[in-house]
C-alpha cells in the first residue's frame, strides 16, 4: 500500500517552529506543574493534583512510513467555528478527575439519574483538593450536590464495578498516598459510601501511586481482577479479589525496571477468546499482555513506534468493518522541528500478531499538559468515533473510508479560549436520549492567579452538519449559540433574519437586568455577526435575547474570568 497523506488546512498555511522548551516550562509553571530533569531528556512532571508522570522530551526516531495510510493535521490552522454548532454548552459541574482517565459516572442508587464523581477545587480553597464529591442529575436536568466523602485523603474516583459478583456495584477511589479504597452500599437504593476494604501498597512515609487501575475478569475464571501500573517497582500488577480476606491479592507481576509505562486498553484484539492488555512506555515501546490461563499472564507481542510517551490508549469495535477490532496508541515526537502527537491504529495480523493500519499525526500539540483518548459512537450510527483531549484541544475523528482505503475526517473540534487548560474528556449519555453528552474537565485561572477545577458539559446538536464555509441562504430567523462559550472577555453571536424590521439583541443577567445592548436598529434580511465584549462584566451565566416583530429567541452564555 502506498503512503497516503491527508492534510487538513482550513485556513491560511501556517509556518511552525519548535516551541522553546524554556517557554513551555514557564507555561507549565504558571499552570501549577513542577518539572524536574532526570537526565537523558527525561523529565519528572508533578501535577498540582497529586499525580506524577515521567515524559521523554528529546528528539525521537519517528519517520513517516510509505506503507501506512496517514492523515496529517495542523490544529492551529483550523477554524474551530466550522464545528461550533455540533455541541452547545449545557452546564458546569464543580468536579474533576486526573488526566489520562475518564470521569466516573453511574447510577449507584438505581433511581434513573446518573451521578458524577470527582475531586473538587474552588478558587483559593485549601487544602488543594477537597475529598471526592458526588453530583447527581435531578428531575430538572441540573446536577445537584449530594454528598462528599468524609476522608481528607480521598483523591480521585476511578471506577464502578460489581467486585463480588453479587449484583451490587462498588466504587473505587484512590487516595493521596496511592492506595485503593473500595466503597459499598448498604441497600440497593443508596449510594456507595460505606468503606468495605482498602488495598494498601503505600504509606505516608513510603508514598506511591496506583496508575490507570482497571477492573474486570481478565483470566475469565469468574473472579474480579484489578490491574494497575506502579512507578516504584515499575511494572504492571494484576490482582484478584479474595473472598476470604475481602481484599485483592497480587497474582501476577510484569516488571520492567528500564523505563516508565502506562495506559491500558483491554479486549480480545486477535480474537482468540483470550484477554489482551495493551500498554506503552516512555520510549515508544508498545506491549500486549495476554491472559493465557488462570493467573497466567505474559507479554506476547511488542513493537516500537519510533516516538515517545506512548501512554494514551483506547480501542474501537471494528471501525473499518473488516471483522477485526482495533486498538489505538497515542505517542509524541519531535519531527521536522515540530512537536507531534501520533495516534496509531493496530489490528490483528494473526495469533498474537498485530500491524499498523492507520496513523493520524497532529502537529503542534504538546502532551506536557496531559489529556486522554477514548472511543464513543457519538452520532449513534453503529460505528465508533475516536475522541481525544490533548493540550488545549478536543477532537472527534470520524472514519469515512473503507478497510481497503481507510480515511478519517474531523467530525468535531474545539479549542480552549479562556485562561487555564483542558485536561480530559468523557462522553456519557446523561439524559438517556441515545446520544452522549461531552464532558470536558479543565481548570480555569482567575485574574488573581487562583485556580478552579470543574467540568463543562456540552450537549450534542447532531442535526447540524459541519459548516463547510459555503455561504448559506437565509430561509428564516435563527439565533446561534455564541462562540467561544465559555469565554473571556469577548464572544461572537451570529443571527439571521428573513425580513426587514427593527431588531434588538440584548444581554441580561440571571435577575433580568440588562447588561448590554448589542443591536438596536432596523436591519435588512440576511445573516449578521456581533461581538459582545464583557471586560467590565463580572463572571457568571447570562442570557442573550434576539427580538424582531416576528421572532424571539433566548440562549445562555457563560463568562469566566
Amino acid at each position: 500500500m502506498k503512503y497516503i497523506v491527508t492534510i487538513f488546512f482550513l485556513s491560511t498555511v501556517l509556518l511552525y517552529s519548535q516551541t522553546d522548551r524554556k517557554d513551555l516550562f514557564e507555561q507549565a509553571k504558571e499552570r501549577g506543574l513542577k518539572i524536574t530533569e532526570e537526565g537523558n531528556d527525561i523529565y519528572q512532571v508533578e501535577y498540582p493534583f497529586g499525580v506524577t508522570r515521567y515524559l521523554y522530551l528529546g528528539k525521537s526516531e519517528y519517520h513517516p512510513t510509505d506503507t501506512v495510510p496517514t492523515s496529517v493535521i495542523y490544529p492551529s490552522g483550523i477554524d474551530t467555528n466550522l464545528y461550533k454548532d455540533k455541541y452547545y454548552f449545557w452546564q458546569e459541574v464543580p468536579v474533576w478527575t486526573a488526566q489520562e482517565t475518564e470521569l466516573v459516572i453511574g447510577d449507584m442508587n438505581n433511581n434513573g439519574y446518573p451521578e458524577v464523581y470527582g475531586a473538587t477545587r474552588d478558587y483559593g480553597v485549601e487544602p488543594f483538593f477537597k475529598p471526592v464529591s458526588v453530583y447527581e442529575l435531578d428531575s430538572t436536568k441540573q446536577f445537584t450536590f449530594r454528598f462528599q466523602f468524609p476522608e481528607d485523603s480521598m483523591l480521585f474516583a476511578r471506577g464502578i464495578y460489581d467486585i463480588k459478583n453479587n449484583d451490587q456495584k462498588d466504587l473505587l477511589i484512590t487516595s493521596t498516598t496511592g492506595n485503593a479504597i473500595f466503597y459499598t452500599k448498604t441497600a440497593a437504593d443508596t449510594f456507595a459510601f460505606l468503606t468495605d476494604f482498602i488495598y494498601s501498597r503505600f504509606t505516608p512515609n513510603n508514598p506511591g501511586q496506583i496508575d490507570n487501575p482497571k477492573l474486570g475478569d481478565f483470566d475469565k475464571n469468574g473472579i474480579t481482577d484489578m490491574l494497575f501500573y506502579e512507578d516504584y517497582e515499575r511494572g504492571t500488577h494484576i490482582c484478584e479479589y479474595n473472598y476470604d480476606s475481602n481484599n485483592f491479592e497480587i497474582v501476577n507481576q510484569i516488571l520492567q525496571p528500564n523505563g516508565f509505562y502506562g495506559g491500558y486498553s483491554i479486549g480480545d484484539f486477535d480474537m482468540d477468546n483470550k484477554t489482551d492488555i495493551v500498554y506503552g512506555g516512555i520510549y515508544g515501546d508498545v506491549f500486549v499482555i495476554e491472559a493465557e490461563g488462570e493467573h497466567n499472564y505474559s507479554i506476547v507481542w511488542s513493537t516500537n513506534l519510533g516516538s515517545g510517551n506512548a501512554y494514551y490508549h483506547t480501542s474501537t469495535k471494528d471501525i473499518d468493518k473488516n471483522g477485526k477490532p482495533e486498538f489505538w496508541v497515542g505517542s509524541t515526537s519531535i519531527y521536522g522541528g515540530n512537536d507531534v502527537l501520533h495516534l496509531t491504529c493496530f489490528e490483528s495480523s494473526g495469533d498474537n500478531q498485530f500491524e499498523e493500519t492507520y496513523r493520524i499525526d497532529f502537529y503542534g500539540i504538546y502532551t506536557l499538559f496531559g489529556g486522554n483518548i477514548l472511543s464513543s459512537d457519538v452520532d449513534n450510527d453503529g460505528t465508533d468515533e475516536l475522541v481525544f483531549c490533548m493540550g488545549d484541544y478536543v477532537f472527534i475523528m470520524k472514519f469515512t473510508g473503507t478497510s481497503a482505503n481507510p480515511s478519517y475526517q474531523i467530525y468535531y473540534m474545539t479549542a480552549n479560549h479562556i485562561p487555564g487548560s483542558f485536561n480530559g474528556v468523557t462522553l456519557y449519555d446523561l439524559d438517556n436520549d441515545g446520544y452522549p453528552e461531552m464532558l470536558i474537565y479543565r481548570y480555569t485561572i482567575r485574574n488573581d492567579g487562583k485556580i478552579r477545577w470543574s467540568t463543562y458539559i456540552y450537549k450534542p446538536n447532531l442535526l447540524v452538519p459541519t459548516n463547510t464555509g459555503i455561504e448559506r441562504s437565509v430561509s428564516g430567523y435563527k439565533l446561534e449559540q455564541n462562540y467561544p462559550n465559555p469565554f473571556n472577555p469577548s464572544t461572537t453571536i451570529d443571527y439571521s433574519i428573513k425580513s426587514n424590521g427593527f431588531v434588538t439583541l440584548k444581554v441580561y443577567d440571571m435577575l433580568g437586568k440588562e447588561v448590554a445592548s448589542l443591536v438596536n436598529e432596523k436591519k435588512e434580511p440576511g445573516s449578521y455577526s456581533v461581538t459582545f465584549n464583557a471586560s467590565n462584566v463580572p463572571s457568571g451565566i447570562y442570557v442573550y435575547r434576539l427580538t424582531t416583530n416576528e421572532f424571539t429567541s433566548t440562549k445562555k452564555l457563560m463568562l469566566v474570568k
